[in-house]
């Protein structure tokens, strides 16, 4: 078994980082509300109560 150094590791993490983030955004944009709309409400008030 190889040893991975320290870069290659970075590298993998990296790219498993981003691939968990693709698939979290395409799944948000084919079955959520969507991406524009989904961040405008992190700077809409919360509805009074």
């Amino acid at each position: 078994m190889a040893i991975i150094g320290s870069a290659g590791a970075t590298r993998i993490g990296a790219l498993g980082v981003t691939g968990i983030a693709i698939l979290g955004l395409t799944k948000l944009n084919l079955a959520g509300p969507g991406l524009t709309p989904t961040v405008k409400k992190l700077w809409t008030a919360p509805p009074a109560q």
